[in-house]
């Protein structure tokens, strides 16, 4: 892991790959009820989030607001 890489870069990579796994779940939610939808979603993006979410402790507004 770079540890010398910038917070920013951070977020852009996790936004990257959080817009890659929702467009791959959409082929899921074709074949599912939309609550079973609603709840394949919401897991995922609290888990993308949660994950090293002590690492967004000092972030900035502009940042936050990528992630949101």
């Amino acid at each position: 892991m770079d540890y010398t890489r910038p917070l920013s870069d951070h977020v852009a990579v996790v936004c990257r790959s959080s817009y890659y796994q929702l467009r791959q779940l959409r082929a899921v939610v074709r074949c599912s009820s939309e609550d079973a939808a609603k709840t394949m979603f919401l897991a995922f993006v609290i888990s993308r989030l949660d994950y090293c979410n002590a690492l967004c402790y000092c972030i900035t507004g502009e940042l936050t607001r990528c992630l949101q």
